[in-house]
């Protein structure tokens, strides 16, 4: 990585840093001496807001190891996705489905650090919480397992809390058990249990 850039952000000199990186953007893709991108480390920091006229599906696309994780993946683990509110919304359709070695899009790394909200509402679909990392947990299981449920709305499918993951456990079942179910709205949780008990009754009749 440029020495000059590693020095600016090493005393926290943001405007100078924002300045260097105006006049070299491929600097956001230049790496460190521990393979960590230039564009990562400010996400994780959420210095990121700061250049958002330079994130481009490029640079929100970037990827490095040891887990696989794009730009949008560092800021949901930091809590800094509203730091990328822009460029999400202009390039953010295809990183918003990237997966990670695991298997994770930058939901379920959002929802195991309970920071879901983050993400602005038009972005996060039902479609992103019916996606299973390679233990067929969604975004939602990992919200369950952490007690990150307080983020989600009255508003999503129920049918979401009902999903099994490879273990056999419904996301509303991992609430109940780490009693996080309280975080939920009552009314969604109310809608779910019915229609488990409808799929339930459905079961036992063509059996």
């Amino acid at each position: 990585m440029n020495d000059n850039i590693t020095k600016l952000l090493a005393n926290g000199d943001i405007a100078a840093t924002v300045a260097e990186l105006n006049k070299n953007p491929a600097l956001l893709s230049e790496t460190d001496d521990n393979g960590v991108v230039l564009a990562h480390k400010l996400a994780t920091s959420g210095a990121i807001k700061y250049i958002h006229d330079l994130v481009t599906q490029e640079v929100l696309e970037l990827v490095t190891p040891p887990l696989g994780w794009t730009t949008l993946h560092c800021a949901a683990a930091a809590g800094n996705i509203a730091a990328l509110d822009g460029p999400l919304k202009k390039h953010g359709a295809r990183v918003m489905h990237w997966k990670d070695d695991r298997g994770e899009i930058a939901a379920h790394v959002a929802a195991r650090h309970g920071y879901l909200a983050g993400f602005p509402p038009e972005m996060l679909t039902p479609f992103h919480f019916s996606i299973c990392n390679n233990f067929g947990q969604t975004a939602l299981h990992l919200a369950a397992e952490n007690k990150h449920l307080d983020q989600i709305s009255h508003k999503y499918d129920p049918v979401l809390l009902l999903y099994r993951d490879l273990a056999g456990q419904t996301v509303l079942e991992i609430a109940e058990a780490n009693g996080a179910v309280d975080q939920l709205p009552g009314p969604l949780v109310i809608r779910a249990r019915l229609i488990a008990a409808q799929v339930a009754k459905d079961m036992k009749s063509n059996a």
